[in-house]
């Protein structure tokens, strides 16, 4: 499995330095996968698939992917061990964070303008 949207070290930065260790980057790959194809769906822009068609996209749209993917992909990080953080309610934060993060990023990208965008490469 390859990370298309995001990298791992991207995902390590937005989960933040108490994440567990213990979650390899084999399975932050793993998270980035899930994540991508959750995007790739929630999106559902007729004709595109957004991990296939990614190097014909704009640079901004690959940004604003990025930023979504490497934030859901930091959730399931974050999720995997919220007691690693120094307390609930750092973890809360940090999910909240990400999770504005991906859905503004899900909202940008919906708009039509962007879409049709996305769509006129194919």
């Amino acid at each position: 499995m390859t990370e298309t949207f995001t990298s791992v070290a991207a995902v390590k930065l937005k989960a933040g330095e108490n994440f567990d260790s213990s979650f390899s980057d084999g399975n932050i790959t793993s998270a980035i996968n899930h994540a991508e194809a959750t995007i790739n769906v929630e999106l559902a822009i007729t004709d595109v698939n957004l991990v296939t068609d990614y190097s014909n996209l704009a640079t901004g749209v690959k940004e604003i992917l990025g930023a979504a993917c490497s934030s859901l992909a930091a959730m399931e990080v974050i999720n995997y061990n919220a007691s690693a953080y120094q307390n609930g309610s750092e973890a809360r934060s940090m999910l909240n964070y990400n999770w504005t993060i991906y859905k503004d990023a899900i909202r940008i990208l919906k708009e039509k303008d962007k879409t049709n965008f996305m769509r006129s490469f194919n």
